[in-house]
């Protein structure tokens, strides 16, 4: 496959700050956006969060969005170019990123402050851990939101409004490896519309021979 040079469709908006974040637009096509939407569609169930304390998926109220996970055995060759750019876009190699999440948010429904980190008790899962730390996640835009719905970042000050085709990167943690504060997010609510978006979430070693 050919090097992606995401240097070519980037632009950094005030607030990214460095090129482990990173906001690119027409990173994907509109029938890409399409194509994920309906791959999913049909397997749509209630979004969960990680329980802390035992690593273990719930229903909370922190996270009321629906999502469906592709798992890497369905991917045909459109999402596998699709996973190489958008890892290339957070500067981690493509072998490193869990399953494609698709989440679907209706009027009212939002992901509250977070971070995309996994707590100890999930890393220490010889399974679910073998991966370590998420180091980085990236979120691709698969549609226009009639309102609300941003990507928000208190501690940087910073709003992310979704564009159809646009993916945005960011570091969970810095350079040594401890947890960035900065990456502190929430998914706010969607006012009108829907909001649909694709998510990589990429650790710090391989979990995927392909």
């Amino acid at each position: 496959m050919p090097a992606v040079d995401p240097g070519t469709f980037t632009r950094r908006p005030e607030g990214l700050g460095n090129r482990h974040w990173q906001l690119a637009e027409g990173m994907l096509s509109e029938d890409e956006c399409l194509a994920i939407r309906l791959l999913a569609a049909g397997q749509l169930t209630p979004s969960q969060a990680i329980d802390p304390a035992s690593g273990a998926g719930l229903r909370l109220p922190i996270r009321t969005s629906d999502d469906a996970t592709l798992d890497p055995l369905i991917e045909d060759l459109a999402l596998v170019l699709l996973r190489t750019r958008l890892c290339a876009l957070a500067d981690t190699p493509p072998e490193n990123a869990e399953p494609l999440v698709v989440l679907r948010y209706r009027p009212g429904q939002e992901y509250r402050l977070h971070r995309d980190t996994l707590p100890p008790s999930l890393l220490a899962d010889p399974e679910q851990g073998r991966g370590g730390q998420r180091v980085a996640t990236v979120v691709a835009y698969l549609n226009a939101v009639t309102e609300g719905g941003e990507t928000a970042f208190p501690r940087r000050g910073l709003r992310i409004t979704p564009v159809p085709g646009a993916a945005l990167a960011f570091r969970n943690l810095t350079g040594d490896g401890s947890i960035d504060e900065d990456s502190l997010h929430a998914g706010l609510p969607v006012l009108r519309g829907e909001k649909w978006i694709a998510t990589f979430w990429l650790r710090q070693r391989p979990l995927r021979a392909f």
